[in-house]
């Protein structure tokens, strides 16, 4: 009777053992096509980018292919991100009206933070950002020849987070055509002066 018991213990071990394995292996399987699932990062990084002209205003942005854009009716601007419910981020200039304009008004009103910043083009400015209750303001400011430029981006912070250096790369490619030849052409009449 020992020996039935100790080759049925023995059995049921082996059976075990075999289950637990062909358990196992079905579990590495099911990970494996889940990681094939995953967002590769490499095609991550492989983002499409476009541009968006204003002609109104003479500025430019690049913006990712699937953000999308629709530009406004008065031709100031463009809005990106159409459809997306926690973000969005804006593109536009506007004269700016003494007495009623408040470029930086943001900043005041939910107490962000403030500095300044060199773009691409290498026009330097003003950049506010910070939380607003549950969303995360990014904003970035120039003013030339009474024309106030701007490039916001409400998101959730979440959306935010996920989306940060494509947001960024976003507003470091805004290009105000008018203020850079203005700034060039203000180096020139400085060393003409010296001169």
């Amino acid at each position: 009777m020992n020996k039935k018991v100790a080759l049925l213990s023995l059995i049921l071990i082996v059976s075990l053992s075999y289950g637990c394995n062909m358990d196992q292996n079905q579990v590495n399987k099911s990970n494996k096509s889940l990681v094939e699932k995953l967002p590769n990062k490499n095609q991550d990084n492989k983002i499409k980018w476009s541009t968006y002209d204003n002609e109104r205003f003479n500025f430019s942005i690049k913006y990712p292919e699937n953000f999308g854009y629709k530009e406004s009716d008065n031709g100031d601007g463009a809005t990106f991100l159409i459809g997306e419910n926690d973000a969005s981020i804006l593109a536009y200039a506007s004269h700016i009206i003494e007495d009623v304009s408040d470029p930086f008004g943001s900043a005041e009103e939910y107490n962000l933070k403030i500095e300044q910043k060199e773009l691409d083009s290498g026009i330097e400015v003003t950049v506010i950002k910070g939380a607003v209750d549950s969303n995360y303001h990014y904003e970035i400011i120039y003013l030339a020849d009474d024309i106030e430029y701007h490039f916001i981006s409400v998101t959730s912070v979440d959306y935010y987070i996920e989306n940060k250096d494509k947001i960024e790369e976003m507003a470091n490619s805004f290009n105000i055509s008018k203020a850079k030849n203005n700034k060039d052409s203000n180096k020139n009449n400085e060393d003409i002066e010296q001169i």
